[in-house]
């Protein structure tokens, strides 16, 4: 999958751009749900030097992606692509990259 990134470092350290692809499982249930997020591929690009900029393609390798059609259960994934800054908080933008439920109501 690719990402287009352009990216500016105004600070005086060098940051790490990343990408990962996240999995949510989520289970419906009467007055409750339960979810759990799973790292399925994650890949460090370059490193973007001090008062630098990057234009740049990731190439996030996607795996075989699972879907499942139950009324209860819902799988769903994200894009996360990070700026790694050293003893600061990361940049973080999230993607929804596929997205499958199905609902079925039998009466």
């Amino acid at each position: 999958m690719p990402i287009y990134c352009f990216a500016v470092n105004g600070s005086q350290k060098t940051v790490k751009l990343r990408a990962t692809l996240k999995q949510k499982e989520t289970v419906y249930v009467p007055n409750h749900s339960t979810y759990r997020t799973t790292n399925i591929s994650r890949i460090i690009q370059s490193e973007i030097s001090p008062h630098n900029s990057i234009n740049d393609i990731i190439n996030l390798p996607i795996p075989k992606l699972m879907f499942i059609e139950c009324p209860i259960i819902s799988v769903t994934y994200e894009v996360v692509v990070t700026l790694d800054i050293p003893l600061a908080r990361d940049l973080h933008t999230v993607f929804p990259a596929i997205t499958k439920q199905f609902v079925r109501f039998n009466h």
